[in-house]
């Protein structure tokens, strides 16, 4: 017999890269670290196949900045931000990955200083917690897709008539 393959189905198309994901503890300044033990939490082994960076405060222009070069060298698609309120800051980081060409649609907060931080407690509970928030935030992100900008024809000649007085009463 010669070395040919026996002959069937034709290989399987490779499977898709999987988009990689970055995670960036930010310190806010001197607002994480006190309880959450930061050290502890950046360890890259906890996070297998994910990028793990931290950064001093990376709201600031510095901080976004590090960012934008930080998601280009490693080739990251998306990013979770453990750091503060994605109310404050989600849409700044929203705007670095969209300046870096990526969805603005693929970064997830995790609101360590409000949720954990700032709420107190035994150091190795919070921190534990926070490795849960960390790791939900994840997964969340491995569902995330992205979603095309698209035009939409709106008509002006739309009327939205509600009993506003009403609804409140019936809550």
């Amino acid at each position: 017999m010669t070395g040919s393959p026996p002959p069937g189905p034709a290989a399987a198309p490779p499977e898709p890269a999987p988009n990689r994901t970055g995670l960036v503890f930010c310190r806010c300044g001197p607002n994480l670290g006190t309880l959450i033990q930061l050290g502890a939490l950046e360890e890259p082994r906890h996070w297998p196949g994910v990028e793990v960076a931290s950064h001093a405060v990376l709201c600031s222009a510095e901080g976004q900045a590090w960012l934008q070069r930080h998601l280009e060298a490693r080739g990251l698609e998306r990013v979770v931000v453990a750091a503060c309120s994605p109310k404050e800051h989600e849409q700044t980081f929203r705007a670095v990955l969209e300046a870096e060409g990526r969805s603005p649609f693929h970064p997830q907060m995790v609101n360590l200083r409000e949720q954990v931080e700032w709420i107190g407690g035994d150091a190795g509970q919070v921190t534990e917690k926070s490795r849960r928030l960390v790791r939900a935030a994840l997964r969340r992100l491995e569902l995330h897709r992205a979603i095309p900008a698209e035009d939409v024809e709106v008509s002006a000649d739309v009327l939205v008539a509600s009993n506003f007085a009403r609804a409140i009463d019936t809550a």
